[in-house]
């Protein structure tokens, strides 16, 4: 009995469509991975520079100001 369970067991993973599901795993694996890295990158090189910040009292425009400053 243990001969045929091995036997089937092998069947199963040697099949074209086992190899099938583990080769889409691991590609979409791979995509969230890239997805992931170029956020990450993205994130990192688009900070934004100092804006200047309107000083309480210094009314130069008239536009809304930031609440604090952030330089």
């Amino acid at each position: 009995m243990a001969a045929q369970t091995s036997k089937r067991l092998s069947h199963v993973t040697s099949s074209p469509t086992w190899l099938a599901v583990l080769l889409g795993a691991a590609l979409l694996f791979a995509l969230f991975i890239y997805a992931s890295v170029d956020l990450i990158i993205v994130a990192l090189e688009s900070q934004p520079d100092c804006i200047a910040h309107e000083r309480v009292g210094e009314r130069l425009s008239s536009t809304t100001t930031a609440a604090k400053s952030s330089c």
